[in-house]
């Protein structure tokens, strides 16, 4: 997979080192960290199939994927989310966090 692209919704997939599917349920997420600064993540994720459970929410970066299993829905307004995400990523002071910190 390419950087600077951007997976869609609902897609599933397996994290790197990763045994349990999980899918995209988020993206361009920023979250605050225990030294009270706020980072970005390019993914939210939850646990496949189990869903969405306040336990199991996981911030990852593209670099992280090891392979898509199933990709999400694509119309004209992802194409243009992802457009308005690469934008704000070139733009904004918040810095990308990442995994394994």
């Amino acid at each position: 997979m390419k950087k600077d692209e951007l997976l869609p919704m609902g897609t599933v997939l397996f994290l790197k080192d990763g045994v349990q599917k999980v899918m995209i349920i988020g993206r361009g997420t920023v979250v605050g960290a225990p030294d009270d600064k706020q980072y970005y993540y390019d993914y939210t994720c939850c646990p496949y199939p189990m869903g969405l459970d306040k336990e199991s929410i996981f911030f990852f970066n593209h670099e992280d994927i090891a392979r898509v299993e199933f990709m999400g829905y694509v119309d004209e307004t992802e194409e243009q989310f992802r457009d308005r995400f690469f934008s704000w990523t070139k733009e904004t002071d918040i810095p990308q966090g990442k995994t394994g910190e």
